[in-house]
């Protein structure tokens, strides 16, 4: 899979999704301060089958349906929320399919934290 990782998103996060999928960043691609659509436009072309961003209102600016590129929005753009939350991260980022954007919010990841019994109350 290739993935594309918005300007507000932390370039270590590439490191989530493994060596068999390709992550990089708005910057590497030399596409910093495109605009959303541009930006959507730009990836789609270059193949990117998902852009990760912390960006809730794109959605209600771009229809990807039709579109070859999916949208993960993550709830945070810290990176050490986002290095406590990884493997479910990569989860999400994995399942997003062309034309649909998958988006969490904060309440996802106190789930997670209660899964794994990091919020305090037992597992």
């Amino acid at each position: 899979m290739r993935i594309l990782l918005d300007e507000c998103m932390p370039i270590a996060a590439r490191r989530f999704f493994g060596s068999e999928h390709e992550a990089v960043t708005v910057e590497y691609m030399g596409w910093k301060g495109k605009r959303n659509g541009a930006l959507l436009a730009a990836a789609e072309a270059a193949g990117f089958d998902v852009l990760v961003t912390s960006d809730a209102n794109m959605y209600r600016d771009h229809d990807l349906t039709g579109r070859n590129i999916g949208v993960a929005v993550l709830p945070s753009n810290k990176l050490k929320t986002l290095k406590e939350h990884a493997g479910r991260v990569a989860e999400l980022v994995l399942a997003a399919n062309r034309g649909q954007y998958l988006i969490r919010d904060l309440a996802w990841l106190a789930a997670d934290d209660k899964r794994k019994g990091t919020d305090g109350s037992p597992p």
